[in-house]
Order: structure tokens, then C-alpha cells, then sequence
């Protein structure tokens, strides 16, 4: 077939014929190529389906009568043939070839043997299907034949098919520009494949399979370069493989290993995850032992992929993939990345996710010059590396993890202009200047289309360091090309003025969750192509007012509000008393479809007049508290990434992270039955009344009890009821009094209580007796009695959060206490907390917060003797004073244990007076605030301040300090990163320099330095060995 210019103007020949026709004449084409009907400019197109399997049957079942010697067809034909109907998936084609063999052979054996050999009787459809083949251009038959190493009916990712024909040199076409991307060539083959039927789109075009008879043609053309490993495939390798892939049943990794000896050539390595079942759990456990290559082999090699492999780091074996451009290493149990992978310079895809345990990756990574995706979902990562800037090739970063003091700041993706699809950022609470924010840039990356931002505000401590979260949210507005956002767990009370300016014309879903600070929703209505919309778990806003609609004032425009949305759902808003409309009668979300409103219980459901008929309405049981699947418990220290089941080959998510669905319909997919399983494994109830106790699962190991508001006491034998049982959560039982204390748990592990503020367990019940296994304690808004808490109480407790607790004053430490488990304490916004208790300094902590404690005077007197502490958060207790002193030449402060240390606003509490060198182990010391007549950094007299051993330093809000230390300064030898903000009268760095070591200096605030680093004056020569330096949020050039 002819295609371009020449096939236009033959189009226009042939119709030349016609010119003499009456008026209304048509003219009807059929063909596989739906460039075809873009050529001859069809008025209008039919897609036509394939056939049902009732369809397949009834066509050769009318075949079959056609044969005037078969009168009827017997049962046990008609089960064969509906068999063998099946096996036609659809093709017309091929149902007309098989029922034309079945017409001449009446006898149930035949059609039998028709059935165990279809492929031979649909050879004579493969030869129609091979002449459509032999038309393609050169380009698009190589790409087809590369298909072939995916099994039957397998489900390919758009994006993934496009890397992986990239790096085997598959989109190469002489005459395409060369400023052409290759991914838009790839995509450009992909749609040309799927426009002549060798490709089926499945989900809108994002996912892709193959017909089975065209994947038998695809592994005919591909002859020995291509080369499937199956159940029922043969061992003997073709010598001149360059591609492999496996995906038997029993997935024989042992058999794939010992084959890739052989393979001299191969340019391929491809395990696949496929399930019979659409499900994502197939491999029960990790493939072993490694594919075994030829240091020829390892020369050649483009694409790896080791997912599911049971492997915790690469082989030094494998050092010689010089030539590797597609490396997948998700689904794996990596601890780190080998420096050799590094220095790979043609990679330019890698594949990280659901490495649970890779926490980091190094700086070497900026070697990868040519890398183009990062893909790292679900992933723990702690930060990112330093220096990722440098990755300017970059296209896809999956997500970027602000890390706590230490890696890359936000500043650094400014130089990654590239970035397109989907970009997460998260742990948000880690950002302490506005400035590395707006140094991001990301106005500037007008190829994002959807922006995912997430703060962790459950982690114990890193919160407190975060700036300003209204600020922070308005400096990290995105291009206007955006297409969807989703903001969870943001900590401001109100959203900037972008999310939903008039100027987000292509907008189309927006999801706001766990925004519990939130008093105000955004002013969406005047989104103009807006679709879809959820909003969940704002704990405290009361009421949606016509701002919500017009803006900010609830000032009418002339736009129509949310004129395209078509999906909008609420979820989880326990104090939403009032939804103002206004008074567009017909007219309000006039496109709207279905709204959905769950556990909402103080909201009437007078809102409801106004919409459009047509709406469907899902408010169920709209007092019933929805409660969230994921845990919302403190546990510091813990593995705070829990990864999701890798997707199937059948999965609406792919290997990029984004869904096929729209934001809406996920969330949706959230919402938690009466009785399920969760993300943990454990089988999960949720109880919104006490009489639902009666019929509790003895299995349960999840109990959740929300929005109880009359009850006083829960039944005395749940515990016993339960003998399972080890989370339990109690959320807004406002009345409720006591927790049953008649029989034990010996298997209770987390307890997690909430808004109950009538509860005092901790003084009716004997705890230790009753919950002796108790490992995780969250209090907040509770307990509105409790004064002293009782260490001794819980003798296994590793997690202790105490939040909100008015009259809590102090703690009971017994002399014996030294046994107890406890490692993590957090004490946040308790008012009457004076003093720590001698004794404390027996508890086996590793991590301590105390923040927002007003009158809180002494830290513990004995916290030297804290010998496993390795984090000290202290952030806004104005009345603590001084911790480190000497007395009788023995030295009194921080334990030699500690790694990090951060003073946040605390006036009293004076840094500049201890012997922090006396802290061998001191890696991360930040200090903010409070030192006003600080002049120089370390003061003269206090030399000895800091330890030689930091890497990171953050001073910042010193509004006097003038010069830093050069003798204080040039002991840190391994110092790497030096924050200075909020200085406006700091004008002189260290006369001699700075440590070697350090490479990073970022320089927020502090306006007379920057005017002379700028003007090339002493100061600029101070800093210009540094490796990066940034100024306000700018990278300083040399």
C-alpha cells in the first residue's frame, strides 16, 4: 500500500471517476489501516470490534449447516466448537478459515484435532495477515518482530515499549530531524502499528497487546533474533539469539541462567510477570540464581532486567555492561547501588521501584550523563543525591525526596528542564527555606502534566523544621499546562491563589487529601475544563462558602462554575456543618454526574436542591466515619515506605506510576468495606457502633472504632473476643471513659487514640497487665486527665507520641526502669509539662522531640546518660534553659551517642555556650533563632563549639551575627554542606576559606554578602574552589 504525497494525489485520481455521480453518492472503504480513512478524508469512521466468542461460534456453527450431510451438532461437538471458537479471540478471519475445515469433517474427533493443532489449520490466515507484514516499512517490521518476546496476551506499557525498542536502536529512521526526540519517533511507530491492526490499544492508548495470531506472525518474522522462553518451549537456544525473554509458569530462572551461556550475541535479558489471573502477586518467591553471561555477552548487552531476581547487590561479574542503556532492577532486594553501575554513560533508563531496601543512592550518579529516566516508586529513599542537577538529560524523574538536613535541596531540579509526565515530590517537611523552593523553578517545566506534592507530617520531628507551609505550597506553583495535581498531607490553613487560577486552562483533576489544618477550600469553580474532584480528610473545616465556587470574597463572575466537572466526591470531613450554593438554579455543576459525600456526619442533606437532574447522588450513610485504610500511627525510626504489590501485566497502574484511571475513579478505589485485608495482610473490620462489637471476627487483627459519640465503655470482653487482635484504633469517641480492662491482649501491639478527650484508661486499668505486648502508643486530643504518664506501665513500649495533652505535667521513671523497650519519644503542644524526671537517662531511647512546650523549663538533668539517643529535636519552648555545662571537671550534656541535634526558636536554650566537640559522633547540627547577639559564628570564647566530625551545619534568624569563625570553622574536616539564612548583617565569610571538603554552600537571606560574593570582591574569591554554590536560590556560575 502507498502512503504520503503519492497516495494523496492517486486518492484524488481515483475520484476523478466519480465527478459524474448523482448528488448523496457514497462511498464505502474497508481496510485494517486507519490511515486509510485520514488519506481519502472519510466524512465518518466505524471501528469495528472483534467478535465476541458467541459470535466466533455462531459463525462456524452456520458454516458447519451450510454442509447439506450435517443435520444437527451434538452436545459434545458444540462444547469442541465453542473451545475451538474461543481460540479464535475475536478474528473473524479466523473463525471463517477454521469453520471451513469443520464443514467437511462431522466427526467429534476431527474437530478435536482441530482444536490441538489451531495453529496449523490458521496457517492460511497467517499467510493473509504475513502479505500485511511483508507492506510495512523496514523500521516498523523490526519494531513488530521485537514484540514477539511478550507471551499472549500480555499487556505492554506505552512508555516502557518505547525505552525498550530506544535502547536496542529500533527508532533510528534516516530523513527525521535530528532535534526530533526519539520517544516521539517511538510513539509515532507505536500509533502507525496500532493504525494497521498489528497492535490493539487497550486503556486509552496507554497499554498495548497483541492479537494471538499476530503474535504467532511476530514470532515467525522474528526467526532466531527473538526468542521466548515458555513452559512448552524447547531449551536449545538459537545461536544467533540477540533477544530473550522468559515468563514460564513455573518461572525456571535456573534454565534462563544456564541458556544465556550460549548466547554469544544477545542483546536482551527480559524476565516477564504475567498472571493467568490479572493479579499481581504470581511470584510466590525471588528467581535465583542469576543469568550467567560471557564478558562478550556482557559487552553487547543494551537491555537487563533483573525484577524479582533474589539479589541484595549486583555482581562485580557483571562490571562490564559498557553498553547497557536499560537496566530494571524493581522488585528486587538491592542495598545499594555498585559504584560500576554509575559509570555506565550510556544508560539512560533505570528502573529502582519497590526496592524496599535501597535508601540511597550516591553522588556518583551524576556520571550517568545520558540518563533520561529515574524511575523510583515506592521506593524508601531518604533524599536525593547531591549534584542531581547535573542529570540535564533527565525526562522522567518518578520522584524527588527532600531529604532531612542531608542530600539534594529543591533547588536543584531548576536545572532539569527536561521533565515531562509526572513528577512527585515528597517528604515536604524537610524544606527549611523558601528560597530552595523557588529556586526549583517548576513554572519553568511546561511538559509536567500532572504534580503530586506530599508532606509526611506523621513522622516524629520532621515537621518541626519546615518552614511555612502556605509559602512553601505558593512558590511550588506549577506551568499552566498542567493537567492534574494532587496535594496530601499539606499542613497550611489556607491554598494559594494558582490552584485553580483561570490560567490552568488544560486542568482536568485535582485530589486534596489529608489536609487536616485546612479552614478554607481553594477556589476551583473557575477551573475551566476541570473533570474531576476529591477532597478528604479535612479535620477541621466547617463550611464551603461561594468562594469555593467564584473565588476569593465569593464574588459572582461571569464564568459559570465547574462548567466540566463530571466526578466530585468528599470523604472524611467529621466537622463540615455548611455547603453555601449559589443561586444558579439548573445551573449548578450543570456537567456534573455523580457526587459522592461519605462520612460527613454533621452535613445535612438540604445541599442537595439545585443540581442537575441527571446527577447521581451517593451519600449512603453519610454520618458513618470513614476511616483510611493506611495506618495513621508515629512510628519513628520504622520503615515509613511500605511498597505496594508490583503491578501485572494486567494492572490499571504501570511501571511510570501513573494510572490509567482518572484521580477521581482512584480515589474511589480507596474507600475500605466493613471487613477487609489491608496493605499489612491483616484482615481489618471498622465499627461505628458499640452493638457491631458483638459480631467482631475472632481472626481480626485491625480494629478501628470511629465516631462511638454516646458510649461511655466498650464491651469488657472485646479484648477477649478478639484473641488476635494487634492494632486497635479509638478515634472521636467523645464520650467514651474507658477502655476494657476485665481481660488481657497479650497480642495488642498498637494502640492509637484520638479526639477522645472523656477517656483515663491510664489510670483505671493496670496497663501492664492488660496490654503487656503494647509496642506503638499514639495519645492526641485525649485523655484530657491525664497528668503523669507512667513508663513502668508499659514494660514492651517502643513508640511512645503524646500530642495535645492539656494537663500532662511530667512522668514517673522507677528505678528499675532501665528494662523497659522504649526508643522513640515524641511530646508535641503540652502546655503544662515543667520538667523531666531524674532517671529517664535508663530508657533506651534513640529518638526525642519535644516541641511546642511553653513551659517546659529543663531538658533531663541525666542526658548524658542517654547512650542510645541519636536525634534530638527541640523546636519552640521558649522557658528551657542550657543543657551542656561542666562541674568538677566532668562534662554535662548531650550523650557522645548523638548523630543529630536541631535547636529551633528556643530563646533561652543557648548553643553558643556548649562543648558540642565533646560529641564525637555529631554528624547533623542545625540552629535556629534565638541568638540575637550572636556577632561572630562561633563566638571567640567558645572555640571548641563544634565537632570535627559534622557534615552538615545550618545556621539561620542570627539578625546580628556579622563574620563567621575561621578558626572554628577550618577544624571540620569532612564538612560537605553549609547553610547560612536570615543573616542580614552577616558581610564576611572566614579570611581563610572554607574546609576543602565542602561542597555544597547555600546562602539564603543575607543581603550585604550577596551584594560582594556578586561583585567579585575578597569575599567571591573565598568560596570559588566550593563545587556549588547558591545564593537565594540561584546556582552561582563560574
Amino acid at each position: 500500500m502507498i502512503f504520503g504525497q503519492r497516495a494523496v494525489l492517486e486518492w484524488k485520481l481515483f475520484l476523478s471517476a466519480f465527478t459524474g455521480t448523482s448528488q448523496g453518492s457514497k462511498i464505502v472503504i474497508t481496510t485494517q489501516n486507519d490511515i486509510v480513512a485520514s488519506i481519502t478524508q472519510a466524512a465518518q469512521t466505524y471501528q469495528l470490534k472483534l467478535m465476541t466468542d458467541t459470535e466466533c461460534w455462531e459463525l462456524i456453527r452456520s458454516y458447519v449447516l451450510e454442509n447439506k450431510s450435517v443435520c444437527s451438532i451434538d452436545q459434545e461437538q458444540e462444547r469442541v466448537g465453542k473451545k475451538i471458537a474461543e481460540q479464535c479471540k475475536g478474528l473473524p478471519l479466523a473463525a471463517t478459515y477454521i469453520a471451513s475445515h469443520l464443514q467437511f469433517k462431522p466427526d467429534l474427533s476431527e474437530w478435536e484435532v482441530v482444536s490441538s493443532n489451531f495453529l496449523h489449520y490458521t496457517t492460511s490466515v497467517l499467510e493473509v495477515l504475513r502479505r500485511s507484514y511483508d507492506s510495512l516499512p523496514c523500521h516498523l517490521k523490526r519494531c513488530f518482530a521485537f514484540c514477539s518476546l511478550f507471551p499472549k496476551g500480555y499487556e505492554v506499557d506505552r512508555k516502557n515499549l518505547v525505552l525498550l525498542w530506544m535502547a536496542v536502536d529500533l527508532l533510528y529512521q534516516p530523513g527525521i530531524e535530528s532535534n526530533q526526540r526519539l520517544e516521539d519517533i517511538g510513539n509515532k511507530y507505536l500509533d502507525d502499528l496500532v493504525a494497521r491492526s498489528f497492535l490493539q490499544s487497550v486503556d486509552s492508548k496507554k497499554r498495548f497487546t497483541m492479537h494471538d495470531l499476530m503474535n504467532d506472525l511476530a514470532k515467525t518474522v522474528a526467526v532466531d533474533f527473538c526468542y521466548r522462553l515458555e513452559d512448552e518451549s524447547s531449551v536449545q537456544i538459537p545461536k544467533r539469539v540477540r533477544h530473550i525473554s522468559f515468563c514460564g509458569k513455573q518461572w525456571d530462572s535456573s534454565v534462563a541462567s544456564t541458556l544465556t551461556r550460549g548466547a554469544k550475541y544477545l542483546r536482551t535479558f527480559l524476565p516477564l510477570v504475567v498472571s493467568p489471573f490479572g493479579c499481581s502477586k504470581l511470584v510466590e518467591k525471588a528467581l535465583d540464581p542469576l543469568p550467567e553471561f560471557s564478558e562478550h555477552t556482557l559487552r553487547c548487552l543494551r537491555i537487563l532486567s533483573l525484577s524479582h531476581y533474589h539479589i541484595t547487590r549486583l555482581p562485580e561479574s557483571f562490571e562490564g555492561l559498557m553498553t547497557l542503556r536499560y537496566l530494571y532492577l524493581s522488585n528486587t532486594e538491592v542495598i545499594e547501588i555498585p559504584a560500576f553501575v554509575m559509570g555506565l554513560h550510556n544508560l539512560q533508563t533505570l528502573f529502582l521501584s519497590n526496592c524496599r531496601q535501597l535508601r540511597t543512592l550516591t553522588e556518583s550518579i551524576v556520571d550517568l550523563i545520558n540518563l533520561r529516566y529515574l524511575v523510583i516508586l515506592r521506593t524508601p529513599l531518604v533524599q536525593m543525591p547531591m549534584g542531581i542537577s547535573k542529570l540535564t538529560s533527565l525526562q522522567n524523574l518518578s520522584n524527588f525526596v527532600v531529604g532531612n538536613l542531608n542530600g539534594a535541596s529543591l533547588e536543584e531540579l531548576r536545572e532539569l528542564s527536561h521533565l515531562q509526565g509526572t513528577l512527585h515530590i515528597s517528604e515536604l517537611q524537610n524544606v527549611v527555606t523558601l528560597e530552595e523552593v523557588s529556586a526549583a523553578c517548576l513554572r519553568e517545566k511546561p511538559l509536567l502534566k500532572k504534580l503530586v506534592l506530599t508532606w509526611n507530617m506523621e513522622i516524629s520531628g520532621r515537621n518541626t523544621i519546615a518552614c511555612e507551609q502556605s509559602g512553601l505550597l505558593q512558590m511550588l506553583q506549577p506551568h499552566h499546562n498542567l493537567k492534574k495535581v494532587s496535594i496530601n498531607s499539606y499542613g497550611g490553613a489556607i491554598f494559594p491563589k494558582w490552584l485553580g487560577h483561570t490560567s490552568f486552562t488544560s486542568m482536568t483533576s485535582v485530589s486534596l487529601t489529608s489536609c487536616s489544618l485546612c479552614i478554607l477550600l481553594p477556589s476551583l469553580g473557575q477551573l475551566p475544563k476541570l473533570k474531576y474532584l476529591s477532597i478528604e480528610k479535612f479535620k477541621i473545616l466547617q463550611k464551603v462558602g461561594l468562594e469555593f465556587f467564584y473565588g476569593e470574597n465569593g464574588n459572582v463572575s461571569t464564568l459559570e462554575p465547574f462548567p466540566c466537572l463530571e466526578d466530585l466526591s468528599f470523604y472524611d470531613m467529621p466537622r463540615w456543618e455548611e455547603w453555601r450554593f449559589p443561586e444558579l438554579e439548573g445551573r449548578i455543576f450543570p456537567r456534573l454526574d455523580k457526587l459522592t459525600i461519605k462520612s460527613c456526619p454533621r452535613l445535612t442533606k438540604k445541599f442537595l436542591k439545585g443540581l442537575p437532574d441527571s446527577t447521581k447522588v451517593d451519600y449512603g450513610k453519610i454520618s458513618e466515619p470513614y476511616l483510611p485504610r493506611n495506618k495513621e500511627l508515629h512510628k519513628e525510626n520504622k520503615e515509613l515506605c511500605r511498597p505496594e504489590p508490583e503491578s501485572s501485566s494486567r494492572n490499571n497502574e504501570d511501571i511510570f506510576g501513573t494510572s490509567s484511571s482518572d484521580a477521581a475513579a482512584s480515589t474511589h478505589g480507596k474507600r475500605m468495606p466493613q471487613t477487609d485485608e489491608d496493605e499489612t495482610g491483616f484482615e481489618s473490620i471498622k465499627v461505628t457502633k458499640v452493638p457491631q462489637l458483638k459480631k467482631v471476627y475472632a481472626s481480626i487483627k485491625r480494629l478501628h472504632i470511629e465516631g462511638c459519640l454516646r458510649e461511655k465503655y466498650l464491651p469488657e470482653s472485646l479484648l477477649q473476643d478478639c484473641p488476635n487482635l494487634q492494632e486497635l484504633l479509638v478515634v472521636s469517641c467523645h464520650s467514651l471513659e474507658a477502655l476494657p480492662g476485665e481481660y488481657p491482649s497479650t497480642t495488642l501491639k498498637t494502640l492509637y487514640i484520638r479526639d477522645c478527650m472523656k477517656l483515663e484508661f491510664l489510670e483505671t486499668v493496670q496497663t501492664n497487665l492488660i496490654f503487656p505486648q503494647l509496642e506503638d502508643l499514639f495519645i492526641d486530643s485525649s485523655c484530657s486527665n491525664l497528668q503523669e504518664f507512667r513508663f513502668a506501665s508499659f514494660q514492651n513500649l517502643r513508640s511512645l507520641s503524646l500530642r495535645h495533652c492539656e494537663k500532662l505535667s511530667g512522668f514517673t521513671v522507677a528505678h528499675n526502669d532501665g528494662r523497659l523497650a522504649l526508643e522513640s519519644l515524641e511530646i508535641m503542644d503540652c502546655p503544662m509539662l515543667k520538667l523531666f524526671p531524674s532517671g529517664v537517662g535508663t530508657l533506651k531511647l534513640t529518638s526525642l522531640l519535644i516541641s511546642i512546650c511553653g513551659n517546659l523549663k529543663k531538658l533531663p538533668p541525666d542526658l548524658k546518660e542517654f547512650t542510645s539517643l541519636l536525634s534530638i529535636h527541640i523546636n519552640k519552648c521558649p522557658e528551657v534553659e542550657h543543657v551542656a555545662f561542666y562541674a568538677s571537671g566532668t562534662y554535662y550534656g548531650f550523650p557522645e551517642s548523638l548523630q543529630t541535634l536541631c535547636i529551633n526558636f528556643c530563646t533561652k536554650l543557648r548553643p553558643m555556650a556548649w562543648k558540642l566537640n565533646k560529641l564525637p559522633n555529631l554528624r547533623d547540627l542545625q540552629i535556629k533563632g534565638g541568638n540575637d547577639d550572636v556577632e561572630s559564628f562561633p563566638p571567640d570564647e567558645n572555640l571548641n563549639l563544634l565537632p570535627w566530625g559534622l557534615n552538615s551545619l545550618r545556621i539561620s534568624e542570627f539578625k546580628n551575627l556579622r563574620t563567621l569563625n575561621n578558626k572554628a570553622l577550618k577544624v571540620l574536616r569532612i564538612l560537605r554542606m553549609l547553610e547560612i539564612s536570615g543573616c542580614d548583617k552577616l558581610a564576611s565569610l572566614p579570611d581563610e576559606g572554607f574546609p576543602s571538603s565542602l561542597s555544597l554552600l547555600r546562602i539564603n537571606g543575607c543581603p550585604i554578602l550577596k551584594e560582594k560574593i556578586y561583585r567579585k570582591k575578597i569575599e567571591w574569591f573565598k568560596i570559588k574552589h566550593i563545587q556549588r554554590v547558591v545564593i537565594d536560590g540561584e546556582e552561582l556560575m563560574r
